[in-house]
Protein backbone atom coordinates (compact mmCIF):
# COMPACT_ATOMS: atom_id res chain seq x y z
CA UNK A 1 0.00 0.00 0.00
CA UNK A 2 1.45 3.62 -0.75
CA UNK A 3 1.01 5.98 2.08
CA UNK A 4 -0.10 9.21 0.99
CA UNK A 5 1.55 12.38 2.05
CA UNK A 6 0.83 14.21 5.50
CA UNK A 7 -0.98 17.08 4.13
CA UNK A 8 -0.97 19.05 7.22
CA UNK A 9 2.28 18.17 9.48
CA UNK A 10 2.19 21.27 11.09
CA UNK A 11 3.87 20.71 14.34
CA UNK A 12 6.40 19.05 12.04
CA UNK A 13 7.08 22.02 9.74
CA UNK A 14 6.51 24.80 12.08
CA UNK A 15 7.29 23.77 15.55
CA UNK A 16 4.92 23.69 18.45
CA UNK A 17 2.30 26.40 18.71
CA UNK A 18 2.04 26.36 22.15
CA UNK A 19 3.62 29.11 24.30
CA UNK A 20 3.32 30.33 27.74
CA UNK A 21 -0.47 31.34 27.58
CA UNK A 22 -1.34 28.35 26.87
CA UNK A 23 0.79 26.87 29.36
CA UNK A 24 -0.83 29.18 32.03
CA UNK A 25 -4.43 28.22 30.97
CA UNK A 26 -3.60 24.48 31.59
CA UNK A 27 -2.12 24.82 34.87
CA UNK A 28 -4.96 26.64 35.95
CA UNK A 29 -7.59 23.96 34.76
CA UNK A 30 -5.20 21.54 36.15
CA UNK A 31 -5.02 23.40 39.40
CA UNK A 32 -8.60 23.36 39.94
CA UNK A 33 -8.82 19.58 38.85
CA UNK A 34 -10.63 20.39 36.21
CA UNK A 35 -9.21 19.51 32.61
CA UNK A 36 -12.37 18.43 31.25
CA UNK A 37 -15.30 20.34 32.66
CA UNK A 38 -15.79 23.50 34.89
CA UNK A 39 -15.40 27.37 34.21
CA UNK A 40 -12.59 27.53 31.63
CA UNK A 41 -14.03 24.63 29.74
CA UNK A 42 -17.72 26.15 29.51
CA UNK A 43 -15.83 29.26 28.31
CA UNK A 44 -14.34 27.49 25.72
CA UNK A 45 -17.88 25.92 24.58
CA UNK A 46 -19.29 29.35 24.20
CA UNK A 47 -16.54 30.82 22.56
CA UNK A 48 -16.36 28.09 20.00
CA UNK A 49 -19.96 28.01 19.26
CA UNK A 50 -20.01 31.82 18.79
CA UNK A 51 -16.92 30.91 16.56
CA UNK A 52 -18.45 28.79 14.43
CA UNK A 53 -21.94 30.38 14.21
CA UNK A 54 -23.98 27.74 16.51
CA UNK A 55 -26.25 27.89 19.67
CA UNK A 56 -24.27 25.59 21.37
CA UNK A 57 -20.58 23.35 21.54
CA UNK A 58 -19.58 20.22 23.82
CA UNK A 59 -16.30 19.95 24.53
CA UNK A 60 -15.58 15.75 25.03
CA UNK A 61 -12.71 13.88 26.46
CA UNK A 62 -12.02 12.15 22.72
CA UNK A 63 -13.06 11.34 19.16
CA UNK A 64 -14.49 8.42 20.40
CA UNK A 65 -16.96 9.72 22.85
CA UNK A 66 -17.69 12.56 20.21
CA UNK A 67 -19.25 10.01 17.91
CA UNK A 68 -20.62 7.71 20.65
CA UNK A 69 -22.38 10.68 21.05
CA UNK A 70 -23.52 11.82 17.67
CA UNK A 71 -24.41 8.20 17.50
CA UNK A 72 -26.78 8.86 20.09
CA UNK A 73 -28.15 12.00 18.44
CA UNK A 74 -28.79 10.25 15.08
CA UNK A 75 -30.60 7.59 16.86
CA UNK A 76 -28.49 4.56 16.34
CA UNK A 77 -30.53 2.01 17.72
CA UNK A 78 -29.47 -1.83 18.39
CA UNK A 79 -29.24 -3.79 15.16
CA UNK A 80 -28.80 -0.75 13.04
CA UNK A 81 -25.90 -1.23 11.04
CA UNK A 82 -23.42 1.41 10.20
CA UNK A 83 -20.48 1.53 7.45
CA UNK A 84 -17.18 2.54 7.85
CA UNK A 85 -13.37 2.24 7.68
CA UNK A 86 -11.10 -0.40 9.49
CA UNK A 87 -8.50 2.43 9.69
CA UNK A 88 -10.52 4.16 12.80
CA UNK A 89 -12.15 0.65 13.55
CA UNK A 90 -11.09 0.61 17.42
CA UNK A 91 -12.84 4.31 17.74
CA UNK A 92 -15.57 3.97 15.28
CA UNK A 93 -16.79 0.50 16.11
CA UNK A 94 -16.28 1.19 20.27
CA UNK A 95 -18.58 4.52 19.78
CA UNK A 96 -21.04 2.96 17.61
CA UNK A 97 -21.27 -1.02 19.29
CA UNK A 98 -21.57 0.36 22.64
CA UNK A 99 -25.02 2.06 21.10
CA UNK A 100 -26.10 -1.64 19.92
CA UNK A 101 -25.01 -1.10 16.22
CA UNK A 102 -23.83 -3.67 13.98
CA UNK A 103 -20.58 -2.67 12.35
CA UNK A 104 -19.97 -3.36 8.60
CA UNK A 105 -15.89 -2.09 7.10
CA UNK A 106 -15.82 -1.52 3.94
CA UNK A 107 -12.05 -1.00 2.01
CA UNK A 108 -10.37 2.28 2.09
CA UNK A 109 -8.77 4.10 -0.82
CA UNK A 110 -5.11 3.40 -1.00
CA UNK A 111 -4.45 7.18 -1.93
CA UNK A 112 -5.92 8.65 0.86
CA UNK A 113 -6.75 5.68 3.77
CA UNK A 114 -10.45 7.02 3.14
CA UNK A 115 -13.72 4.83 3.00
CA UNK A 116 -13.60 4.66 -0.83
CA UNK A 117 -16.58 5.01 -2.15
CA UNK A 118 -16.61 1.98 -4.99
CA UNK A 119 -16.48 -0.52 -2.35
CA UNK A 120 -19.14 0.54 0.48
CA UNK A 121 -22.15 0.17 -1.56
CA UNK A 122 -20.88 -3.61 -2.39
CA UNK A 123 -20.72 -3.84 1.78
CA UNK A 124 -24.46 -2.16 1.90
CA UNK A 125 -26.61 -3.97 4.37
CA UNK A 126 -30.09 -4.01 4.79
CA UNK A 127 -30.41 -1.94 7.78
CA UNK A 128 -28.43 0.51 7.00
CA UNK A 129 -28.72 3.49 9.43
CA UNK A 130 -25.38 5.20 9.29
CA UNK A 131 -22.51 5.63 7.02
CA UNK A 132 -19.42 6.97 9.30
CA UNK A 133 -17.28 8.76 7.05
CA UNK A 134 -13.52 9.27 8.43
CA UNK A 135 -10.42 11.63 7.39
CA UNK A 136 -7.00 10.42 7.56
CA UNK A 137 -3.71 12.00 7.12
CA UNK A 138 -5.11 15.36 6.31
CA UNK A 139 -6.98 13.68 3.81
CA UNK A 140 -11.23 14.09 3.15
CA UNK A 141 -13.38 12.06 1.90
CA UNK A 142 -14.75 13.70 -0.83
CA UNK A 143 -18.53 13.24 -1.13
CA UNK A 144 -20.49 12.74 -4.12
CA UNK A 145 -23.79 11.66 -5.24
CA UNK A 146 -22.81 8.18 -5.23
CA UNK A 147 -22.26 8.32 -1.89
CA UNK A 148 -26.61 8.35 -1.20
CA UNK A 149 -27.87 5.83 0.00
CA UNK A 150 -31.93 5.84 0.78
CA UNK A 151 -32.31 5.70 4.14
CA UNK A 152 -28.88 6.33 5.26
CA UNK A 153 -27.83 9.53 6.92
CA UNK A 154 -24.09 10.35 6.88
CA UNK A 155 -21.72 12.42 8.90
Amino acid sequence: MIKPKVLHELEVAYGTTYGFEEAAALMECLKNMAPSCGKKVKQFENEFASYCGTQYALTVTSATTGLNLAGIAAGIKPGDEVISTPVSWISTSTAFSTLGAEMVFCDVNPRTLCLDPTSWKAALPGKLRRLSRSTCTGSAVRWTKSWRSPGAITW
